[in-house]
């Protein structure tokens, strides 16, 4: 997988991540294992590459100053996400406008 992370807002976005999860979590949802990582999925690569390749391919992307932009957040989605033969299906659940 392909992603940028998320540096500006940061803190906020943590927050309501962790307010999500919380919510969720009497409803039977479980928390996610991994620690939060704010990003956008630029892509999905799904050819395997030889160990070498890759580490190539790593160091090219690394090496490469990457700027996004900025964008104004105006609601929160929570999504089901479930994966298909050919590739995850999100199904929005929840959608909360912040004002």
């Amino acid at each position: 997988m392909l992603w940028l992370g998320v540096t500006a807002g940061m803190r906020e976005l943590s927050a309501a991540h962790a307010e999500i999860g919380s919510r969720l979590e009497p409803l039977g949802f479980a928390p996610e294992g991994r620690a939060y990582s704010a990003h956008l999925t630029v892509a999905r690569i799904k050819t395997p590459f030889e160990a070498r390749e890759r580490r190539l391919l790593h160091d090219a992307l690394h090496a490469t100053a990457a700027e996004a932009g900025a964008c104004r957040v105006e609601s929160l989605t929570v999504y089901k996400s479930r994966t298909a033969p050919k590739g995850a299906v999100y199904e929005p659940l929840l959608r909360v406008p912040l004002s």
